[in-house]
């Protein structure tokens, strides 16, 4: 992976494992309100399960302060020389770990998607109220059709384990509906199943179905 800045600003992570070949730009779910509110009281959702939370605690304690500065950084608008564009990968991810912050991170992130439009970029997130902040903004913007698009794959993470959001609580931005489960056997019929072959498949980045697909996938603890 090669990432080119004019200034120097964000961390960009190179994954591997299942995302071997991706690139993340991530935020702490250590230094996130949100995360740190809905793992001391919504242990009925996903947020209770969180592995970001667990893997910066313990085994990648190095991410912490790199992501913490992500967090810090994304708050506020980006300059256009602090933008980084990444090669060397196939796609890029963000917040792999952690979760919106504010509507200045999402936009951040839709400019570096811009930036970077010779990767497939995609964003998950359980706050459709931050990228609905954002579609109203724009609008008032009086920003044009190609200014309003986001330019990156959008998933909504389903935050309760086996219930997944549907009808008319679904926005019309998504792309995709991401829901995890207990169990295998506990998947939809009309889900498509994720197994962890994420460069096989990029089913999740591509932006082109003509109704978002519902993706389910294990629960890893």
């Amino acid at each position: 992976m090669k990432v080119t800045y004019r200034r120097p600003q964000l961390h960009v992570t190179e994954l591997g494992g299942k995302l071997s070949g991706f690139a993340s730009i991530s935020t702490s779910a250590l230094a996130n309100s949100y995360c740190l509110d809905r793992t001391r009281w919504a242990r009925d959702t996903i947020c209770a399960a969180c592995y970001a939370r667990a893997a910066l605690s313990g085994f990648r304690a190095c991410m912490a302060e790199p992501l913490a500065g992500n967090t810090a950084r994304l708050k506020v608008p980006l300059d256009q020389l602090d933008l980084p564009r990444v090669d060397g990968v196939v796609a890029l991810r963000f917040n792999s770990h952690g979760e919106l912050g504010s509507m200045w991170e999402f936009d951040n992130y839709v400019r570096i998607a811009a930036h970077n439009r010779h990767l497939h970029s995609a964003l998950w997130t359980k706050r459709p109220e931050i990228v609905n902040e954002w579609m109203r903004w724009v609008r008032e913007q009086g920003l044009d059709e190609e200014d309003r698009d986001p330019g990156m794959g959008l998933i909504l993470s389903s935050p309760r384990v086996g219930e997944r959001v549907e009808g008319d609580a679904v926005p019309v931005w998504a792309d995709h509906v991401y829901t995890v489960y207990e169990r295998e056997e506990d998947f939809p019929k009309d889900a498509f199943p994720c197994h962890g072959r994420c460069r096989e498949c990029m089913i999740c980045y591509d932006r082109h179905m003509d109704a978002p697909m519902h993706i389910a996938a294990l629960l890893h603890r």
